[in-house]
């Protein structure tokens, strides 16, 4: 063979392995989370589906929940709605799709840190895979949290391609990757995690000679811009009926809660991504999950041994963005949880807290691993990292996926709106039903302390009906519950379908009083 053809030749057949890595990755990760297209509404996925439903979209794309700031996933959420309507398969396949989109993400931010296909496609497997995803991608209000972290994995892309940048770490590539990170921060709180660690994270990944006075001011300017943009989305956020935005202050009482859950949350989080591939659920704490968090902390302190100056680096900012995004976690949601009297282990073994962290440990996974091979001789290296490969596809393709697809919320809304029917069906023609408003718990565990936030089945009859009539009936909700009734005062449609009784009893609870004999 010419040389020049040998040159040619080495390219191709490199392509041809990273194509290959990419989709088995893919592939892999839509594999394992495919059931998750059966997956129904959830808890506050009613709360966003009634409020795109009554409120002008302004008021809904600037509302705050729980702390989050979901511009985007807002955004996102009515765009779904109005592509597909309140279909479940339809938002789930969104679902799937994200994550799919989350692993090639993950894979070329990989490819870029360590130049191996084999160990790339490791990472993504042992990442795209992880049994601790179900609890994002299971609910799609938490949706959110998928494009946070794509757009934060993009600008780990962006900041590692300044080593190979003859200009290095400039003010133009920060300032790209700024807007990804604050738009992150618009789609999830995990993502305001990742702004506050984005000044380090890009000092640490800024090859010699550091950063300029420009690239020093882009920076700063992230975290100034997402603060800003956070307060002014507060102030500007309407005005609620019920406290949707009611984060509880940390207190020096919560700290040893947070402490204690954040220790948890670093150490689970470990074992279910490296053990992930050979059980659906990790136990925590455990003796095996233990010695397996133990092990992968062995990997990477000898990544840090091992690599050189930009990996030992690399490995810092990593760590950086996973620790930061598990503390933010822990104290976030320590007041709750200290009220609720969670056991931190509970806290961390709550799944879907661990999106974002898990991406950023697998990737630090990755980079060890790189760093240790490159120890032993090129054959060696490569036929273990091969062999772990194969081994963890190997478990993934035998592991039992376990969803949880919410059944119960979709047989209460199938009994709730079929009682509407039949009572339409059972009118005349041309007159008014008058349906008792029933309690829909499963809109959220907090509904029986705020019923005027989810008005029940006057609220699931605006998600699923575009009109107030059934075949030509016009249909009208007695609530019972004064407190229901309160719901009219944020205006909207739900004025023209909750009414009072027609016989005026405030009937507790939902029941009316028979006639007298």
């Amino acid at each position: 063979m010419p040389p020049s053809s040998a040159r040619s030749e080495g390219p191709r057949a490199g392509a041809l392995w990273t194509g290959l890595a990419l989709v088995v990755s893919i592939a892999t990760a839509a594999s394992a989370y495919r059931g998750i297209v059966y997956n129904y509404f959830f808890a506050d996925d009613f709360l966003n589906l009634y409020e795109l439903a009554n409120l002008p979209l302004g008021d809904y794309l600037l509302r705050t929940h729980a702390g989050h700031a979901l511009l985007v996933r807002n955004l996102v959420f009515w765009a779904t709605v109005e592509t597909f309507g309140p279909n479940s398969v339809a938002f789930f396949w969104t679902v799937l799709v994200g994550h799919v989109i989350a692993v090639a993400v993950f894979f070329a931010v990989a490819l870029r840190a360590t130049g191996s296909p084999a160990i790339s496609c490791l990472g993504a497997v042992l990442w795209g895979t992880c049994p601790t995803s179900v609890g994002t991608l299971g609910w799609y209000s938490v949706f959110g949290q998928v494009l946070a972290t794509v757009l934060v994995l993009a600008g780990l892309w962006l900041l590692l391609g300044a080593q190979t940048d003859p200009r290095g770490m400039s003010a133009r590539r920060i300032g790209v990757c700024g807007v990804l990170f604050v738009t992150s921060a618009w789609c999830f709180g995990v993502g305001l995690a990742a702004i506050a660690m984005s000044p380090l994270v890009i000092w640490l990944l800024a090859p010699p000679p550091g950063l300029s006075r420009g690239a020093w001011v882009a920076t700063a300017l992230i975290p100034l811009a997402a603060a800003g943009i956070y307060v002014a989305q507060s102030l500007a956020a309407p005005a609620c009926i019920t406290p949707h935005d009611e984060p509880a202050l940390l207190t020096l009482a919560d700290l040893p809660h947070a402490v204690r859950s954040f220790i948890d949350l670093v150490g689970f989080g470990t074992a279910a991504l490296v053990r992930g591939p050979w059980s659906a659920r990790v136990p925590w704490p455990s003796t095996g999950s233990l010695a397996v968090a133990a092990a992968a902390a062995v990997v990477l302190a000898g990544g840090l041994v091992a690599g050189a100056r930009t990996t030992r680096r690399l490995l810092v900012a990593l760590a950086v963005l996973a620790v930061g995004t598990y503390a933010a976690v822990a104290l976030a949601r320590a007041p709750l949880y200290v009220l609720l009297d969670w056991a931190p282990s509970k806290v961390a073994a709550t799944a879907r807290y661990h999106y974002l962290a898990q991406a950023a440990l697998a990737l630090a996974v990755c980079v060890s691993l790189h760093a240790l091979s490159t120890r032993l001789p090129p054959r060696v290296g490569s036929a273990v990292i091969v062999v772990a490969l194969a081994l963890v596809l190997h478990a993934e393709s035998r592991r039992l996926h376990v969803f949880d697809h919410h059944a119960s919320s979709r047989i209460a809304v199938e009994m709730l709106l079929g009682g509407v029917r039949r009572a339409a069906a059972a009118a005349p023609p041309g007159t008014t039903v008058r349906v008792r408003n029933r309690a829909f718990p499963q809109a959220s565990p907090f509904i029986a302390y705020r019923p005027e936030t989810f008005p029940g089945t006057a609220a699931l009859f605006m998600i699923f009906f575009p009109e107030n009539e059934i075949d030509g009936r016009p249909v009208l909700f007695e609530a019972q519950n004064p407190r229901v009734l309160e719901a009219r005062k944020e205006g909207g449609r739900i004025t023209t379908l909750l009414v009072p009784p027609a016989d005026g009893y405030p009937d507790l609870p939902y029941a009316r009083p028979k006639p007298a004999p």
